[in-house]
Parts: structure tokens; C-alpha cells; sequence
């Protein structure tokens, strides 16, 4: 079953830029990843500091394997341009219209 990981994410205050390019980065590496479906990232438009990344992948499996594929360098970059962790959730795909 299809599962999409979710992640809120709000950047420091004065980064949202920074934060935006390296979400886009990360985007681009995740999607090549094997069993990874799609990835979308969001930025709210009335909140600008607050994203949400969301990637779906064919299974839990597959996106537990992909885990330490993580280029190092865009987790780190992304950790100095967060105000603290995000926040992740797991679902499954119920429907895909």
C-alpha cells in the first residue's frame, strides 16, 4: 500500500528563502530514490515560514530503505535554516484522483 510521509517544517524567522531552496534540493533528491512516487513541497502563503514536504512512496518498506540514502550536506543545511525539528507523520494512501 502507498503511503505519503509528511513533514511541517517552520523556518527561522528571515530564512524562509534559504529554507525554500533547500526543501527544493531536497525534493530533487528524494524523488530519484527507488520506490519514492512523488514529492511535493508547500509553502503557506499566509504563515511564509511554514512548509510542509511530503513525499509518497510504494510502501513503509521503501521509505524506511531510502532513510540513510540522505545526502548528509542538505540535512544539515536544512537544520540551520529550521526553528526546531519538524514534524513528521505517516498515512496511507486512501485515494489518488
Amino acid at each position: 500500500m502507498s503511503i505519503a510521509q509528511t513533514y511541517i517544517l517552520n523556518a527561522a524567522r528571515g530564512k524562509e528563502a534559504e529554507a525554500q531552496a533547500v526543501l527544493e534540493r531536497m525534493a530533487q533528491a528524494v524523488r530519484p530514490l527507488h520506490g519514492c512516487e512523488s514529492v511535493l513541497v508547500l509553502q503557506d502563503q499566509e504563515t511564509p515560514q511554514r512548509f510542509i514536504f511530503i513525499e509518497t512512496f510504494v510502501d513503509a518498506a521503501a521509505h524506511k530503505a531510502s532513510a540513510p540514502m540522505m545526502p548528509k550536506e542538505i540535512l544539515s543545511a536544512l537544520g540551520a535554516v529550521l526553528d526546531g525539528p519538524p514534524d513528521g507523520s505517516t498515512y496511507a494512501i486512501l485515494a489518488d484522483l
